[in-house]
C-alpha cells in the first residue's frame, strides 16, 4: 500500500460489512470478538478518585456508581455495558461511535452505528478547514465536529435520514490508529477475513460430502480381490486365472451387486483379509 490512509478509507466499508457477516455467522469470529471484549473490558473499566480528602473520594465514588446504572440513554444497559458495546463495535467494524447527551436527569451516552457517520461527506471548507469521511477538521488539523445521520442505514424506508453537525466535544469516536493521519478505523479482522471465508467454504464442502456419503447403503462394498481381464479372480499365490473362460466365449457370469464377485462363487469377508471360495456344484 503506497498510501495506507487512502487504502484504509477506500476499503473501510467493505471490510466492516464482511467482518459483521463473519461475526454473525462464523463461530470462530464470534468467539474471537467475545474473547477480545472479555479481556479488554471484562466486567467494566472503573475509574477511582484521587482526591486528597477521604470523605470526598467516597462521595464521588458513590455518586459515580449511582450514575453508571443510568448512563445508557436507551436504558438497555449500564455504563459498563456501553463500554463493551463500543469496544465490540471497534473490533468488528474498526471504530466505535457514541453521543454524550445532556438531559434534565444528567449526562447520558447513546451508542450509535459507525455507519451513521457519513463516510461519503468529504469537502473542502473555508479558511483551510475540511471534512474527511464525515469528520470535520479546522485549518490546524484538529477535530472540531462530526457529520452524523440521525438513523442507521436501512431504517430510512418510511422516512428520510437527516445529517447534522455535532461538535466534537459531544462525540465519542474510538478506533485503533494504524497509520499517522488516519481519520477512521478499519476492522481488526482485516488480516484474517479471507482465511476465515476459505475455512467456511472448506467446512461446508466437507459437511456436504459427509452428508452425501451417509446416504449411501452401508453394505455397498466392493471386493478388492484382484481379477484378470476376463473378470476372473486371480489368487495371490498364482499369477493366472483360476477359472476358465465360459464355454460360449462371450457371456460373463453375473456379478453380485454387493461386492462385485461372480455369483457362482461364495464371497467370505474376514477382519484382516478377503478371500473368495468357489461354490460346490
Amino acid at each position: 500500500m503506497r498510501a495506507p490512509v487512502t487504502a484504509a478509507h477506500a476499503a473501510r466499508g467493505t471490510l466492516a460489512a464482511r467482518a459483521r457477516y463473519l461475526v454473525g455467522n462464523n463461530p470462530l469470529a464470534a468467539a474471537g470478538v467475545q474473547a477480545w471484549v472479555s479481556q479488554a473490558v471484562g466486567v467494566g473499566i472503573k475509574p477511582s478518585s484521587l482526591h486528597a480528602d477521604a470523605g470526598t473520594r467516597d462521595a464521588l465514588t458513590a455518586r459515580f456508581t449511582e450514575w453508571t446504572d443510568q448512563a445508557d440513554d436507551e436504558g438497555r444497559t449500564d455504563f459498563y455495558g456501553v463500554q463493551a458495546d463500543l469496544f465490540k463495535s471497534m473490533v468488528t467494524t474498526g471504530e466505535g461511535l457514541a453521543l454524550m447527551i445532556s438531559t434534565p436527569a444528567g449526562l447520558r451516552i447513546r451508542v450509535l452505528d459507525p455507519e451513521q457517520l457519513d463516510a461519503s461527506h468529504t469537502v473542502a471548507l473555508d479558511n483551510g478547514a475540511r471534512v474527511i469521511s464525515g469528520v470535520e477538521f479546522d485549518r490546524h488539523g484538529q477535530r472540531v465536529a462530526y457529520h452524523i445521520f440521525d438513523h442507521p442505514p436501512g431504517l430510512d424506508a418510511g422516512f428520510q435520514r437527516q445529517r447534522r453537525r455535532v461538535p466534537a466535544e459531544d462525540v465519542i469516536h474510538t478506533f485503533r490508529r494504524d497509520w499517522p493521519g488516519q481519520v477512521r478505523g478499519i476492522s481488526w479482522f482485516a488480516p484474517v477475513l479471507l482465511r476465515l471465508a476459505d475455512l467456511d467454504s472448506w467446512s461446508d464442502a466437507q459437511l456436504t460430502a459427509r452428508c452425501a456419503a451417509s446416504l449411501a447403503p452401508r453394505n455397498a462394498k466392493r471386493c478388492t480381490a484382484p481379477v484378470c481381464n476376463r473378470g476372473r479372480l486371480i489368487p495371490e499365490s498364482r499369477g493366472e486365472c483360476r477359472f476358465p473362460k465360459p464355454p460360449n466365449g462371450n457371456r460373463l457370469l453375473s456379478r453380485c451387486r454387493r461386492c462385485g464377485v461372480h455369483k457362482n462363487r461364495l464371497h467370505v469377508r474376514h477382519r484382516g483379509s478377503t478371500r473368495v471360495l468357489r461354490r460346490k456344484p
